[in-house]
């Protein structure tokens, strides 16, 4: 769950919830959309983006998606290069970082010119923020902004065993227990 919290705060809230992480060190980053402009000038997009990235951030029509794109590349980039760092004590340009997608919508990342055998990642973003996080094990991350669409969408990912015991449990309201089985 999203709170306008520095990342310290966000990762604290985030681990003290109760998680189990895998024994792997992992990266997170964490980035504010509001930061972002979305009239990006060439060379601005060439310090972070691949030019295949590059296309694929004009092909959007809206400011907001363009905004979502760019932070979801760029944490995904920044937690690579933490990976890098803490595992051979080196990093890359970002822009020799590509972000890619499987056919089954899954983030991979490619490494240019070189031959290390890249982190594990994964990106997710709601509201006004982007994340991503890395690691040498498959990972997933998700951050969800508590609103009224959780309720209205409830039936695609909540049972009705679910929806009974989140009513059980003591939560300051059904949209927060939602938005917590949601990002779990």
């Amino acid at each position: 769950m999203i709170k306008d919290k520095s990342r310290k705060d966000f990762l604290c809230h985030f681990i003290n919830k109760g998680r189990t992480f895998f024994s792997e060190p992992f990266y997170i980053a964490l980035k504010p959309l509001s930061s972002l402009k979305t009239d990006f000038q060439p060379h601005e997009l060439d310090c972070v983006l691949t030019s295949k990235e590059t296309s694929q951030l004009k092909s959007y029509s809206l400011d907001k998606r363009k905004r979502e794109y760019f932070t979801g590349r760029h944490c995904a980039k920044i937690v690579c290069n933490d990976y890098l760092q803490h595992q051979y004590q080196f990093k890359i340009p970002v822009n020799q970082i590509s972000i890619m997608n499987r056919i089954d919508g899954r983030p991979f990342v490619k490494f240019a010119n070189t031959d290390i055998a890249p982190p594990e990642i994964s990106l997710s973003h709601s509201g006004n923020y982007g994340c991503a996080i890395s690691s040498n094990s498959l990972c997933g991350i998700d951050i969800q902004q508590e609103n009224n669409t959780i309720e209205r969408v409830r039936e695609k990912y909540c049972t009705i065993e679910e929806l009974k015991l989140l009513r059980s449990i003591r939560f300051k309201n059904i949209r927060t227990a939602l938005t917590e089985l949601w990002s779990a």
